[in-house]
């Protein structure tokens, strides 16, 4: 990537493979159907689609360093797994301007979520919230952009 200092591309790197350990974490889980804590981290659709995505990552990351700090002081009773949501569908994420810009950074389809992928689960989400029995309490968080 002409531009980057090797800090940066490093960066990206680690970025990129944590993107994808949440990802696949957070699917592994739906697979199995475990009593969990399931955090989809939803940008904006009131901001550029750029914006949005930046957001979600940026917001994703403080959660997953919030959840680390959990496991280290051994406050955290049930699996959490979380992923940035990006503002919108894979069929939408083609061509898009969102796509040219995070794939210069690095950032395809093996790492990113879509909102079709996920939404049958954001569904479930005021339901995970009421009823006890459910698999996995589903808490949507919304990133927030300046």
């Amino acid at each position: 990537m002409p531009g980057l200092s090797e800090e940066d591309i490093l960066g990206l790197w680690r970025l990129r493979s944590l993107l994808h350990e949440l990802k696949s974490s957070l699917f592994e889980a739906l697979s199995r159907g475990e009593k969990c804590v399931l955090k989809l981290v939803v940008g904006s659709s009131e901001v550029s689609a750029i914006d949005a995505a930046c957001s979600s990552i940026v917001r994703a990351c403080h959660e997953h360093l919030k959840i680390c700090k959990l496991e280290r002081e051994g406050l955290k009773d049930l699996p959490m797994h979380l992923s940035p949501v990006m503002p919108m569908t894979a069929e939408q994420f083609d061509g898009s301007e969102l796509k040219l810009f995070l794939s210069k950074l690095g950032l395809g389809y093996d790492v990113l979520l879509f909102l079709d992928s996920i939404e049958e689960v954001m569904h479930l989400s005021a339901e995970s919230q009421m009823d006890p029995d459910f698999a996995a309490r589903i808490d949507l968080v919304q990133a927030r952009t300046a």
